[in-house]
């Protein structure tokens, strides 16, 4: 599914795609609160381009475990930053491993 994303939140390295996907009719950027919103230009490219639909999908993936490990750090803070709760097990081998793909 399609979802706008404000340019100041894509990594640098992508925000120089923007311009060039946006001349070839891939991307949207338009403003909104006074911040460049920048989206796909059509669902098609999702539902007919396999590769993008990869890396959307793996990008969920991604997406999900950070809010995963954004509930594991509030925790660790309201605990006083207590080993206790540090991640451990299942969660520890999934951050090891997204950290090794995805080290930015």
């Amino acid at each position: 599914m399609r979802r706008p994303v404000p340019v100041e939140q894509l990594p640098a390295e992508q925000r120089g795609l923007v311009a060039p996907l946006s001349a070839g009719r891939l991307l949207i950027v338009s403003e909104s609160a006074g911040a460049d919103i920048v989206e796909l230009a059509h669902q098609a490219l999702i539902e007919h381009w396999p590769r993008l639909r990869g890396w959307l999908v793996r990008d969920r993936e991604f997406l999900l475990w950070r809010e995963q490990l954004t509930v594991h750090r509030e925790r660790w803070e309201a605990e006083d930053r207590s080993d206790a709760a540090l991640l451990r097990g299942a969660p520890l081998v999934a951050a090891a491993g997204w950290l090794a793909e995805r080290p930015g």
